[in-house]
């Protein structure tokens, strides 16, 4: 194998630039922590114009919305859908948006499908978030912050990889409720998502933690901290 000369990675830290560390999550969406690294800035999710993602807006009509979103990955679990569609059909009053991706084409019945609920490949999630009142969310980093960085509270569904923490970031502050994926049921789903509708102090404290989010996010102010340590004019 060719190294090149590189010496091994002996830990993680040594995988981390001793120059300057940027990331996405915000410090008070953390997990308290007595020692901060002093190269480390967080700057919240970087909420940013997309391309547009076709849409068929005339199918929503004045109802309060519910956004569901699993993922582009880690969405090809049929146990979470046979949970989720039945718990859904019980929210006549709310309208519902699943994103379920391209990848749950192979291999995913989505059978019975609610009346109130509008199932679509992709979605124009920033548009929706910004009128939701809940997300129900498969727990990414993504999903995670954008419900955040607008106000809604969660429903946590995490999977894999980096979703259990995000989700567990979820459960401390108090900002929505978590259900491993292998323990869903319908009665656990409609249960966790009545609470979170109908208790105010998760969506008063996401709101609270948005608008502290909100002041120290952005691309531009990353863009001056880089510029700064490099000393670009």
């Amino acid at each position: 194998m060719k190294t090149n000369n590189l010496k091994p990675f002996k830990n993680l830290n040594q995988t981390f630039s001793d120059i300057l560390q940027i990331g996405v999550v915000p410090k008070d969406f953390d997990f308290p922590a007595k020692h901060l690294n002093s190269l480390y800035h967080s700057f919240g999710p970087f909420v940013e114009t997309r391309e547009q993602v076709p849409f068929s807006w005339e199918k929503l009509d004045n109802r309060p919305l519910i956004y569901v979103s699993m993922g582009t990955i880690r969405n090809s679990i049929n146990k979470i859908y046979d949970a989720l569609l039945p718990a859904l059909a019980e929210f006549t009053d709310y309208q519902i948006v699943i994103s379920k991706g391209a990848w749950t084409g192979d291999g995913i019945l989505l059978d019975n499908i609610p009346s109130n609920v509008l199932v679509v490949e992709y979605a124009p999630q920033i548009e929706l978030l910004k009128r939701a009142a809940l997300c129900i969310t498969h727990s990414g980093p993504g999903t995670v912050l954008e419900s955040l960085y607008f106000g809604v509270p969660m429903v946590c569904i995490p999977v894999s990889d980096d979703q259990p923490a995000m989700a567990a970031r979820v459960k401390f502050h108090c900002i929505g409720e978590v259900i491993p994926w292998r323990k869903i049921s319908k009665k656990r789903l409609v249960k966790s998502i009545f609470n979170v509708l109908n208790n105010n102090s998760y969506r008063a404290r996401c709101m609270v933690l948005s608008e502290k989010i909100r002041l120290g996010c952005g691309v531009d102010k990353a863009v001056d901290l880089i510029e700064k340590v490099l000393k670009i004019k």
